[in-house]
């Protein structure tokens, strides 16, 4: 795989796992309107030797999304986003894209998007309600949201399976947005980012064109006191090299009681 695949694959795994949408004519729907299956989100017991394939085909795309960055530049990378959103196109998958996703996701789409499910209900455990998440004090507990949303361009009619699919594994409803209509659709990529972060991110990094079909939304909002806490008089003044290898001194935390693993 090289280092650019898991980039250039999103946008091509998005056209090989459309055959859950097809295209129809009549009036188009709202810009706003989402679509959400008849199921529930209930996600399946997980599978010990399936969930491990998966993290570690996500830890890959993680380095190797870092590996392919511009070294002069600074670079986050979630590696459970872009798993949950390749996972988002194993129930439409078909053709060429099954295989292409088996590869990236570690085991079969089928199963992925099943251990997708497992992990985000484990995960929930530490959910709450966003509107309650204040950005500017930690949580005297512990708070993890993970939202995620299929955004796709009118005129396609998603099969129920499928929508029943992102709603029983991932929680998740299709909206419908109108992208040859820049600013509304930015407007509505951008409203969903902006409150499954509680603000901290205001706007999606997409910006939508008249050609683009498929958009797939993931969010993280994560907040939490360290565990064991750093001491103000155990900040100290040390070296830092950024890529350039010019050092300067900068304040440094410190805590000789915890060890963290990066």
């Amino acid at each position: 795989m090289s280092r650019s695949r898991p980039v250039a694959a999103l946008a091509a795994l998005a056209g090989l796992a459309l055959g859950a949408l097809a295209a129809c004519g009549g009036s188009p729907a709202a810009a706003a309107q989402e679509l959400r299956g008849t199921a529930s989100f209930a996600p399946q017991p997980l599978d010990a030797e399936a969930a491990r394939a998966v993290i570690v085909a996500s830890e890959r795309m993680g380095r190797e999304m870092l590996v392919s960055a511009d070294p002069g530049e600074n670079a986050v990378v979630s590696p459970a986003s872009l798993t949950l959103a390749f996972a988002m196109l194993a129930p439409g998958a078909s053709g060429p894209g099954v295989s292409e996703l088996t590869e990236l996701l570690g085991t079969d789409p089928a199963t992925a998007a099943v251990v997708a499910g497992g992990l985000l209900d484990h995960f929930s455990t530490w959910d709450g309600d966003v509107a309650d998440f204040d950005p500017t004090t930690l949580p005297d507990e512990p708070f993890l949201h993970i939202a995620n949303r299929a955004v796709v361009r009118e005129g396609f009619e998603a099969e129920a399976d499928y929508l029943d699919a992102l709603a029983e594994n991932f929680n998740a409803g299709l909206a419908l947005a109108d992208f040859a209509d820049a600013a509304g659709a930015k407007e509505l990529l951008d409203e969903w980012v902006d409150h499954h972060t509680a603000g901290l991110i205001p706007e999606s990094a997409i910006e939508p064109t008249p050609d683009l079909v498929l958009v797939l939304q993931n969010a993280v909002l994560f907040g939490a006191q360290w565990e064991s806490q750093f001491e103000q008089h155990l900040t100290y003044e040390r070296d830092f090299t950024p890529v350039d290898g010019a050092a300067f001194r900068v304040p440094m935390m410190s805590n000789p009681h915890a060890a963290a693993r990066y």
